[in-house]
């Protein structure tokens, strides 16, 4: 009986032991809920930013924790954004948040795995609660060469025409926008190409919510904004930014500037529009009878753009040809938006440039052994232990010392071996930074950073960057395929003056990688004054950037112009021959080449560099509107202060700053530009265009319908002593593509032979050329097939003395 009763009691006890161990909490499970909805209306652009917003229901007790969500923006990008929550017992609170992107190649994940994570207390401690609600979602991707617009309106039915809008570089999706859709970090509007105000006061908006549309104008958005009769104070914080001010009404009744490829004046007589005058640094497009009627006004690397009438008021906004001005008012916006301009042959920012920057950025020093002292080491080892020790031990006869001695040998040399390569691994932590940015001339900087960690121990690595610097995701080289994968890799979190970004349980001895845009307002610039004169470059140019540069260039098309090493506040005197009459934009190597898999550390420098250069030619090839030359210069500074956390780092920097220039003097003399000299711009009259710099760069993909395409001349070349000689037009003949040369004087468009490989011109050709342009149109007719070959231009002339 008593070993009965000993054997129950010990049974019971382990059942109990069993029911505390086994005990979890289940108040999250049955007391939070969480609800989710993103994008715009569920629409999402691939691989762009773009807002989330979250309802957060708590009916238990109070709880503090953190809110983790998954994002992705590419195969082979992704981490998860964390936010600090804090739900008083029996409340429901919303959040918005921004994330870098989701990308299409995963988009099927996201109906059947959650995207948020919620945790007890900080989420380092790995302390995650059950929820219930929705955390999933079916988003709409937007093709990324599809134009975003959003609409701020008190009534965006007033701006119905938007929807058929024959935009510049493809179709126009249009959103319209709320007070509650506009997030307070401007990496939520990334999704949007352009923002119309109409009627709308901004002042509506909270503070935080304004400055993340002023920021996402700075980043390269273009902002269109109608007159209003509340005047500039209902823009708010971008009222100083407007390019006119608004002083009085009166009526215009020439409304000829609404007149778009030919097409019949509208069907009213007048246009309301509000006068005033032309505010510091905006320029007027368009001016009726002397009157402003639209203005820009750059701001950063994106501008506004204001009316002096408003969008949405009739008899304007119902005219049956407003969609086509409309869509010839978004062509001449001069947006230098960097995710969009990224996109290259259909693919993403991070699908593209995960190859170009980190691949060579994850080549560490440290890592890169050189071969002869391996072998020295090697050869010493067997010369030592096979003839030398044995002729030792056999003179001494000490050879029975040979058991001891044989083994300790072979220690030394291996710590040896070991030490060559681990020296620098164990000392500490080591980052490779590597970025490619443009100057804008006013202290600004812009571009692309990429950003590589070596660790030296196992655990958790935080990078620290300045508040609103860096915008980007972490990398997976490889891929890593699922969005839940790709989110345990890294979160993000944006502090009061800081973002950080944690890598979570590294391994000893590997690395992780960052990549993204950055953006410093206030870094410095080159001042530059240069000119020309007989084939030669003479001037000055100092340094006004807090880095020295151990190599500066001028780039003008295929060539670079060394100049030599430039301090931080020095001046370098320039006087080098030209072997050109002029100075052009870079043209950029469209080819990249790869690098051998055995890499000496000597060769590191120059592959990143050729990195570099090449992001800077794209780069120049996107956003040099004027086709200018540049200024550029290599430095081993820390351009961009990135710091880790608890840990100091070894730093290696290497940074490429290029800056546009206006050169001064006299040009003269013959020229002859092709193609690679001459910018091009595509708008659509009437179709689609699916993908553009296909296959060489002169290929793009048209839906059929009609197409203008601008040529543009460097801006140096056009003056009042500019003659053009000869004009030679080299096509690809095709019976399913017209095309036909714009004839200034005539005013209408004329046919070229399509049957003839080269056309040239060489008489009056003054008919087709008008301030540095000439225009092409192509009729695309069918059959099928997108792929069309436009027009390669070589341009002939003389700058007169």
């Amino acid at each position: 009986m008593m070993k009965q009763s000993k054997k129950t009691i010990f049974v019971l006890a382990i059942i109990f032991l069993f029911s505390i161990f086994s005990i979890k909490p289940v108040f999250a499970k049955e007391t939070i809920q969480i609800d989710v909805d993103a994008g715009l209306n569920g629409n999402i652009k691939s691989g762009r930013g773009f807002p989330i917003f979250l309802t957060i229901k708590n009916n238990g007790e109070d709880f503090s924790g953190s809110l983790l969500v998954n994002f992705a923006p590419s195969y082979n990008a992704g981490g998860m954004k964390a936010i600090h929550v804090e739900l008083p017992a029996g409340t429901t609170k919303k959040y918005t948040v921004a994330l870098p992107g989701l990308s299409e190649d995963i988009g099927y994940e996201l109906t059947r795995n959650p995207i948020v994570h919620l945790y007890k207390g900080d989420w380092r401690e790995d302390n995650e609660v059950k929820v219930s609600g929705k955390r999933t979602f079916s988003p709409k991707f937007i093709q990324q060469d599809e134009k975003s617009v959003g609409i701020l309106s008190e009534n965006p039915d007033r701006l119905k025409e938007l929807k058929s809008i024959p935009a510049t570089a493809g179709n126009v999706e249009v959103y319209p926008l709320s007070k509650k859709l506009i997030p307070t970090d401007s990496l939520g509007l990334d999704l949007l190409d352009y923002i119309i105000v109409d009627e709308y006061a901004l002042t509506q908006l909270d503070e935080k919510q304004q400055k993340s549309l002023h920021d996402w104008i700075e980043a390269g958005g273009v902002l269109i904004a109608g007159a209003t009769p509340e005047g500039l104070d209902s823009f708010g914080l971008l009222k100083d930014n407007m390019p006119m001010s608004i002083k009085s009404e009166r009526v215009l009744t020439n409304l000829s500037f609404l007149t778009v490829n030919n097409e019949e004046n509208p069907d009213f007589t007048q246009l309301p529009i509000f006068i005033g005058n032309i505010n510091e640094k905006a320029i007027v497009m368009t001016e009726v009878e002397s009157t402003p009627v639209i203005a820009r006004k750059q701001i950063g690397k994106g501008e506004i753009i204001q009316t002096a009438f408003s969008l949405g008021d009739e008899p304007l906004s119902s005219w049956k040809n407003y969609h086509t001005w409309l869509g010839s008012l978004l062509s001449q916006s001069d947006s230098s938006y960097i995710p969009s301009i990224m996109q290259n042959n259909g693919r993403g920012f991070y699908d593209n440039f995960s190859y170009e920057l980190v691949d060579i950025n994850e080549l560490f020093e440290s890592s890169q052994f050189s071969l002869g002292v391996i072998l020295s080491i090697l050869a010493g080892y067997f010369i030592i232990i096979v003839p030398l020790l044995y002729i030792i031990l056999r003179r001494l006869d000490r050879r029975e010392h040979a058991w001891w001695l044989i083994p300790v040998i072979s220690i030394v040399f291996s710590l040896g071996i070991f030490l060559t390569g681990a020296k620098d691994r164990i000392a500490s932590p080591q980052i490779n930074q590597m970025a490619s940015l443009e100057a804008d001339g006013n202290g600004g900087l812009s571009g692309i950073y990429g950003a590589s960690l070596m660790s030296n121990t196992s655990g958790d690595y935080t990078f620290i960057y300045p508040k609103g610097e860096f915008n980007g995701s972490p990398i997976v080289r490889n891929g890593a395929g699922s969005i839940e994968s790709l989110s345990r890799q890294a979160v993000i979190e944006n502090k009061l003056k800081t973002d950080q970004i944690t890598f979570n349980k590294v391994e000893y001895w590997s690395t992780r990688s960052l990549l993204g845009y950055t953006q410093i307002k206030k870094a410095g610039q080159f001042q530059v004054q240069l000119s020309i004169n007989n084939q030669k470059i003479t001037g000055k140019i100092k340094n006004q950037f807090p880095y020295d540069f151990d190599e500066v260039y001028i780039w003008s098309g295929y060539r670079t112009y060394k100049l030599g090493k430039l301090s931080k506040g020095q001046t370098l005197t320039v006087n080098e021959k030209m072997l050109d009459s002029y100075l052009l934009a870079p043209i950029h190597n469209g080819n990249l080449s790869g690098y051998p898999s055995n890499v000496t550390t000597d060769e590191i420098f120059r592959l990143k560099k050729d990195r570099l250069e090449w992001i800077a030619g794209f780069l120049s090839d996107r956003m040099n509107k004027e086709s200018l030359p540049v200024v550029y210069g290599i430095t081993k500074s820390p351009v961009i202060e990135a710091e880790l956390e608890k840990k100091k780092a070894k730093m290696r920097n290497l940074s490429l700053i290029y800056q546009p220039f206006e050169i001064t003097g006299i040009i003269n003399g013959p020229f002859t530009l092709n193609q690679n000299s001459i910018r091009t711009k595509t708008s659509v009259i009437r179709g689609n265009i699916y993908e553009e710099n296909v296959g060489r760069g002169n290929e793009i993909m048209l839906e059929d319908g009609e197409y203008e395409i601008n040529y543009y001349l460097p801006k140096q070349l056009i003056s009042d002593r500019t003659e053009i000689q000869q004009l030679s037009l080299q096509i690809e003949p095709s019976n399913f593509v017209d095309y036909q040369l714009y004839d200034f004087t005539a005013k209408k468009y004329i046919p070229i032979d399509e049957k003839n490989k080269v056309t040239v011109f060489d008489k009056q050709i003054d008919r087709y050329y008008r301030n540095g342009t000439f225009k092409i149109k192509i009729l695309k007719l069918g059959q099928g097939d997108p792929h069309v070959f436009l027009p390669n231009l070589t341009v002939k002339g003389e700058v007169r003395p």
